[in-house]
């Protein structure tokens, strides 16, 4: 049990270190380059923009070596181990969790569906936008249901 847990705290590491390295390829060019940016944009707005994206790329970059950084921590100590396995497997944790994530689905949902509707009476590109939102949000979640089905009722 123990050893299977440790592997997979290891695959989570490695993960988490492809995505750090995957988000700093990609941070280096955002700071010297503004390819996709319309030359009808105020150097304020590029300055923005750009400052939005290496900020929030930084942050995921931060949160993912903490997480590293939390996952080989504990696989060093037996005893956090263990509790990180317990809380992990606990089934009130994970029907909460489960419970959560419906009603999130659900108000995303009913939300998307909303401002689709309100903003079909203002702006067209935002409610275009939406629509593909929702869409996008619509087929991940029949991509994802059935990837379940299959490694759970094969």
């Amino acid at each position: 049990m123990k050893e299977q847990y440790k592997r997979t705290l290891k695959k989570r590491i490695f993960i988490s270190l492809s995505i750090c390295v995957f988000l700093l390829i990609i941070i280096i060019p955002l700071n010297f380059l503004s390819i996709g940016y319309s030359e009808s944009f105020d150097e304020h707005i590029l300055d923005f923009l750009r400052g939005l994206q290496v900020g929030i790329l930084t942050g995921l970059v931060i949160a993912t070596l903490v997480l590293i950084y939390n996952y080989i921590k504990v696989m060093g100590n037996e005893i956090k181990l263990d509790k990180m396995y317990i809380s992990e497997k606990d089934e009130m944790r994970t029907m909460i969790a489960n419970k959560s994530a419906s009603l999130n689905y659900l108000v995303t949902k009913v939300g998307l569906g909303i401002g689709i509707l309100i903003f079909a009476f203002f702006d067209f590109k935002i409610c275009i936008t939406l629509i593909l939102v929702l869409l996008f949000v619509e087929i991940s979640y029949l991509i994802i249901c059935s990837y379940y089905n299959r490694k759970y009722n094969s």
